[in-house]
């Protein structure tokens, strides 16, 4: 099973999970991202990625940034909505936001906190 899962949700095209366990391994990473690009390419609209962190995840930092840069910098993409707390993912978070000049990330307790701030992202959207 892979360490960082990209995930649809029912009857949705405008958002994905991606979900990352304790132990992450640079591959899946890799992988992960290359399907949220492809995801992207493949729809007309804007997307909306909520992720979801184990509590202790490791992640390949380098990897990590070089991997979510271009996705980040990517107009098409609306939102990261991060369930969890890690202080990684906080730094990779603030490197991304440097180099893109972008601010796209928000932070929640709980998935359904979350899905709830993703209804008025898409309600004022439209």
């Amino acid at each position: 099973m892979s360490t960082v899962r990209i995930e649809p949700y029912p009857n949705r095209t405008d958002c994905i999970r991606m979900v990352w366990e304790e132990r992450v391994l640079s591959a899946d990473v890799t992988t992960a991202f290359r399907h949220i690009q492809q995801h992207m390419d493949a729809h007309d609209h804007p997307l909306t990625v909520v992720v979801i962190l184990h509590p202790k995840t490791n992640f390949p930092l380098s990897i990590t940034v070089a991997h979510a840069l271009p996705v980040y910098r990517d107009e098409r993409l609306r939102a990261w909505l991060v369930v969890g707390k890690s202080t990684f993912a906080k730094i990779i978070e603030r490197v991304l936001s440097y180099q893109s000049q972008r601010r796209t990330v928000y932070w929640f307790d709980t998935e359904d906190e979350a899905l709830t701030y993703l209804q008025t992202l898409t309600t004022n959207a439209s």
